[in-house]
């Protein structure tokens, strides 16, 4: 009736998996089926379309550099 004698048989009842399996089971997997498609099968969605693209940029190429130089009015004035 003592809770010592309890846990030990809980133990008993379930012993410990034995350490053959862990590294068995991954290998099985594997060979059965190497892979459901032979070629990379595409994506459901386009990859570009999951991480947002970023919107078209409008006059933006201009001052990606530095932005571009006044027209030549002196000279046109010269």
């Amino acid at each position: 009736s003592q809770p010592f004698p309890t846990p030990l048989l809980k133990s008993i009842h379930s012993p410990p998996p034995p350490p053959k399996n862990p590294y068995k089971y991954p290998s099985p997997p594997s060979s059965v089926y190497p892979h459901p498609h032979p070629h990379p099968h595409p994506y459901p969605h386009p990859p570009y379309v999951y991480h947002s693209p970023p919107p078209p940029p409008k006059k933006k190429p201009y001052y990606y550099h530095s932005p571009p130089p006044p027209p030549p009015k002196k000279a046109q004035t010269n």
